[in-house]
């Protein structure tokens, strides 16, 4: 026996477009549970570098998802703020997801820039 304190949150992620060499885009997240999910276009063979600034999201696992949904790159647990995902060779075309899944009730900001 015993007593459990549940809340539920209804978290739709925090979605867009993010371009290749394109501008910074701001992003932040206010309910526990709402991911990050961001795409992108990529033909094979391309080069990314994913740049995580000012994260303030603790214990968060970053992700960049090929077309078709296996994970080509990932940085685990509590990526800094100014973290990277260097280099990364895209293996064929089509639409990228880049996944910020924060642990837990963390909410918070960054800035995602794709070169």
């Amino acid at each position: 026996t015993g007593e459990m304190k549940l809340a539920l949150y209804n978290a739709a992620d925090a979605a867009g477009k993010l371009v290749y060499r394109g501008d910074a885009v701001n992003i932040t997240t206010t309910q526990p549970g709402q991911n990050i999910r961001y795409t992108f276009d990529g033909q094979a063979g391309q080069s990314v570098t994913l740049y995580l600034i000012d994260l303030t999201i603790p214990g968060s696992n970053v992700f960049i998802n090929g077309p078709d949904g296996s994970a080509i790159a990932m940085l685990g647990g509590m990526a800094p703020p100014g973290d990277v995902i260097e280099g990364r060779t895209l293996p064929a075309a089509g639409e990228y997801t880049v996944l910020v899944d924060p642990h837990g009730l963390d909410v918070g900001d960054v800035r995602l820039v794709l070169r």
